[in-house]
């Protein structure tokens, strides 16, 4: 049975305690749309899409206040499936996988129709899960990111990744919760549109250099949070991944969202037959009726 672990109190970093809480908002499968590039299908096990090509970075335009699949890409997959129902009773979560090519990647991601200033941020948390049946190295996780622009306008991620606050290897076939706060959990920047704390470092994605957000946001002013990204891969190579993400949460202030992914019930064939049927004999029963009615 698959149960929620917590990270060791040395390694579990508290969301502001001045966060309300707040009921999860439910994102179901069937409120994922297509990709622009590759397939989505969906059946009775969930929502999937994956892309072949080794393109589709940012391809995907944002569709601002909903979860949705982007930058999918190098036969990298990402839904809401039953793969890893979550510890909470649901019976769904965020699905990803990668092939082990170097361009695979893919990540499920929530754009805001107004973007928020990064020294309102308060907290995060997320849920994780990483299969055994990876066969990656044994240090990555899916990655909790915010997408930031700086105040000229520049685009671009803020990363964290469990393994930086893990040692060694990182968990398997059981769910982590990663709580994240603006003071030690430690972020790198991609790009080069922001300016990386004292004492620098060099790169365009720069993952030596860890620093809080606190930091990032001393260095950046006027630096915004326009959404939150979760995903997996981008170099992740040799080797393929395979997990999951749910119960994702983010604080501005003492507000605070939780997003909780589920599949919806799709009807099995045997079941759409008799709702047919149905339907047949309440329309003839209303013909039937209305027949009745003129004759009188």
């Amino acid at each position: 049975m698959q149960l929620r672990v917590m990270l060791a109190a040395t390694t579990m970093l508290a969301v502001v305690a001045t966060a309300a809480p707040a009921a999860a908002t439910v994102v179901e499968n069937t409120e994922l749309g297509s990709i622009s590039a590759g397939s989505t299908t969906t059946d009775s096990t969930g929502t999937r899409s994956t892309n072949p090509a080794a393109v589709g970075f940012g391809s995907e335009a944002p569709a601002y206040d909903q979860w949705q699949q982007r930058n999918v890409r190098g036969n990298g997959v990402v839904g809401i499936t039953t793969d890893y129902a979550d510890a909470n009773g649901g019976n769904g979560s965020i699905y990803f996988s990668t092939d082990g090519s170097g361009p695979s990647k893919a990540d499920m991601e929530y754009y805001f129709s107004q973007p928020v200033l990064l020294t309102d941020f308060s907290g995060a948390s997320y849920d994780w899960f990483r299969d055994s049946a990876s066969t990656i190295g044994s240090a990555p996780a899916p990655a909790f990111r915010l997408a930031m622009t700086n105040a000229q306008g520049g685009f671009g991620y803020f990363v964290f990744e469990p393994y930086q606050q893990l040692p060694g290897t990182v968990p398997t076939d059981s769910w982590q919760t990663t709580l994240i706060d603006t003071t030690t959990s430690l972020f790198w920047a991609t790009g080069s549109n922001f300016v990386i704390p004292p004492p620098g470092g060099v790169g365009p994605h720069c993952q030596s250099c860890l620093h809080s957000l606190s930091d990032w946001s001393a260095a950046n002013a006027g630096a915004m949070v326009i959404g939150f990204s979760t995903g997996v891969g981008s170099g992740w190579s040799p080797g393929t991944f395979v997990g999951a993400v749910d119960n994702v949460s983010f604080s501005f202030g003492r507000s605070t969202s939780t997003f909780d992914f589920e599949v919806s019930a799709v009807p099995e064939p045997a079941t759409w037959a008799m709702m047919i049927t149905g339907f047949g004999l309440a329309g003839a029963g209303l013909r039937r009726r209305r027949t009745v009615a003129q004759a009188a």
